[in-house]
């Protein structure tokens, strides 16, 4: 009888394991919030889920044109700025996304700089973040435009998966 409860126990354990990532994928593709979706989001993410959306070098002479990023989940995501001397509190970056879609997204590094927290890490700046509720190609030819007040330098701007860690 005991063996029979560690079979059944084992084998509950290993029907409920196994499709974990599948079932992962699906909740953080469907759902942006709740206490299921911070749970897997903080223990058990999937492997591309911290992904780069985008990743390009941005000139301030002129405006960078992308045809298309898919989000793959729903959620937040960060806009990081990273080039040498970025870690400097006197630069100041501002950050404009507009899109034929009708996406506007605006950015500025002084709304965000109230603590250190948000730096990734010394050559790496977060501008802020966004949130996308639908997974389908919403962000279609976009303009990215990338303005540094007292910066001169080659700038790259990454769009990334925000996480709770």
């Amino acid at each position: 009888m005991r063996r029979c409860k560690l079979f059944i126990a084992i084998l509950l354990l290993l029907v409920l394991i196994s499709p974990l990532h599948i079932y992962a994928k699906w909740h953080l593709t469907t759902f942006s919030h709740g206490v299921i979706y911070t749970l897997l989001n903080v223990t058990y993410i999937p492997h591309d889920y911290k992904r780069n959306v985008w990743e390009g070098m941005i000139t301030s002479t002129r405006p960078r044109h992308i045809p298309s990023f898919r989000h793959k989940y729903k959620g937040y995501y960060d806009v990081l700025v990273s080039s040498t001397n970025v870690d400097e509190n006197d630069n100041e970056f501002v950050a404009s996304i507009m899109c034929e879609s009708g996406e506007k997204l605006l950015f500025n590094s002084k709304d965000i700089r109230a603590t250190e927290f948000y730096r990734e890490n010394n050559d790496e700046l977060r501008l802020g973040s966004y949130l996308v509720e639908e997974t389908s190609d919403s962000f279609n030819g976009c303009t990215i435009n990338l303005q540094p007040h007292d910066y001169s330098g080659t700038l790259f701007l990454r769009f990334v998966k925000q996480t709770h860690w």
